[in-house]
């Protein structure tokens, strides 16, 4: 069997990855009783008690009327002081900070101006915070405080120095580095569950790889509880297509559950090897009819030299069905381990897995 290493990619053009980058929040316009809760208002017994619905915080959640945006050079409370801007997503926007007393650095998110007058968007950022509160992991980045100033809500953060997954994957990498990388992206998935949380929106935008090769797990705007009697609002849907499980674009569970997240680790570590999702991105309705219409692809239909026990692994993680995909992040991390383990060191930096 050849290796990974002199794997050569079939005959067949490859697209431009991504059409689809970002995520698709939906945002509801004013505060409601949660779809967990029954017509009483009252929440399941099982409810877990950290997102917004279970304790709003009427302070993080009260709408600001003013558009207030916050510039570099504000202090805000610990004192932090806004340095520069960094990121920006859907709902929120991410600064470069220092902390006044410690001297060191740190990452500060903030609500963006357009969404401050919205209770559903603040209350994310309050569930954002309990989320982090909960995990302990090197894989996932640390929360450090949370709260409000002059009406924005923000969230306290290590700071990762490093560049973004999304960055890393469009050079090609070598086999065992991007093993390395999908251990400890599935090892922060493994984490999160294990404090009955679920990222919900794994893409490598949403993966840091720091200066010394360290993997984070950022992002957790979009983190929900997994009990039983967490659901979505009729025709919710949160996340980026290209990772959406087949039962979340086709309406088919009420709720994200463990298995929408690793079917997520699974387009990442089919992304990450080929250089391509499995399916159509360019919108959910494409992906969906793409994974109702045709077979899910392996990775070896794609690049020769795959080992059998990756293809079949994230084979596993792509199934259409949840309950058919493999049990836990927990056992992906363990045997994208043991795969490691199994091929031999790197060859020099021209022998890629793809290029």
């Amino acid at each position: 069997m050849p290796t990974p290493h002199t794997a050569q990619p079939d005959t067949e053009p490859r697209r431009t990855r991504f059409t689809v980058r970002e995520t698709l929040p939906v945002v509801r316009e004013t505060w409601q009783l949660p779809p967990c809760a029954d017509h009483h208002g009252a929440l399941p017994e099982d409810c877990p008690g950290w997102c917004e619905f279970s304790d709003p915080n009427p302070e993080m959640v009260q709408p600001s009327a003013a558009k207030v945006s916050l510039a570099p050079g504000t202090v805000i409370q610990g004192p932090i002081r806004l340095v520069e801007e960094i990121g920006h997503g859907g709902m929120g926007v991410v600064f470069r900070g220092e902390h006044l007393a410690l001297r060191r650095p740190v990452a500060v998110k903030l609500v963006s101006p357009r969404w401050l007058d919205n209770p559903a968007v603040r209350g994310r950022f309050l569930s954002e915070a309990r989320a982090l509160s909960r995990m302990s992991s090197e894989h996932i980045v640390r929360i450090h405080a949370f709260g409000v100033e002059q009406g924005v809500p923000f969230l306290v953060m290590d700071f990762v120095p490093g560049e973004s997954l999304d960055d890393v994957v469009e050079r090609p990498l070598p086999f065992r580095e991007a093993l390395r990388i999908l251990e400890g992206v599935a090892r922060g998935v493994a984490a999160a569950h294990d404090a009955g949380a679920l990222h919900n929106d794994i893409k490598p935008a949403n993966v840091i790889i720091g200066e010394r090769g360290a993997v984070t797990l950022v992002d957790f705007g979009l983190a929900r509880p997994y009990a039983a009697g967490c659901r979505l609002q009729p025709g919710e849907l949160s996340g980026t297509p290209a990772y959406l499980a087949p039962e979340l674009l086709g309406g088919w569970m009420d709720a994200p559950s463990t298995a929408t997240d690793v079917y997520a680790l699974g387009v990442l570590a089919f992304e990450m090897l080929t250089g391509t999702v499995p399916f159509d991105d360019r919108d959910p309705q494409s992906a969906l009819a793409d994974m109702l219409e045709r077979q899910t692809p392996r990775i070896s239909s794609r690049f020769a030299g795959v080992p059998p026990a990756l293809d079949d692994l994230v084979d596993a993680c792509l199934r259409r069905d949840a309950w058919e995909r493999i049990p836990s992040a927990s056992v992906f991390a363990r045997r994208i381990s043991e795969i490691r383990a199994s091929v031999p060191p790197p060859l020099p930096q021209s022998a890629q897995l793809r290029g």
